[in-house]
């Protein structure tokens, strides 16, 4: 008997859940709201700047990063990413631009123009970000195995 599941939503998760179901044998339909995939892993434009929005914006891609777990679990060959530097800029009102570079050094010098709270602050993120990462890796298998994973 072949599973029938639904997915609701065309972002990053819900692609990714259609794929390994799909890869598993079910019969996947998704559903999607907007006229076109993505989810908040999208561009928009907004007064001549591009806004590139989501999680997935400034990595993933490396061996062993969420997005090559993806690749590797829904049988997705490799992705055609390639990194820029710097991955992102931000523009504040009134101040200079911020680049989001690839290397630490280069952002570390960046981030010590705001004193000595952005720092702390920074490295508080990272860390707590890196724990987070961990945690999610060992909850139920990722990508998911089989129907019961999901």
């Amino acid at each position: 008997m072949t599973v029938r599941v639904v997915v609701i939503g065309a972002g990053v998760g819900g692609l990714a859940t259609a794929a390994a179901l799909a890869r598993a044998g079910a019969d996947v339909e998704v559903l999607e709201a907007h006229v076109y995939p993505g989810g908040c892993a999208g561009t928009f434009y907004h007064q001549g700047y591009r806004f590139d929005a989501g999680a997935t914006l400034a990595g993933g891609f490396y061996p062993g990063g969420p997005m090559d777990l993806v690749a590797r679990g829904t049988g997705v060959a490799g992705w055609p990413a390639r990194p820029v530097d710097p991955a992102m800029v931000v523009h504040l009102p009134g101040g200079a631009p911020i680049p989001r570079w690839a290397g630490e050094r280069r952002n570390a010098e960046h981030r010590a123009a705001f004193g000595p709270g952005a720092a702390r602050f920074w490295r508080w993120q990272e860390t707590t970000a890196d724990a987070l990462w961990d945690l999610a890796l060992a909850l139920p298998p990722w990508p998911p195995q089989s129907p019961a994973d999901v």
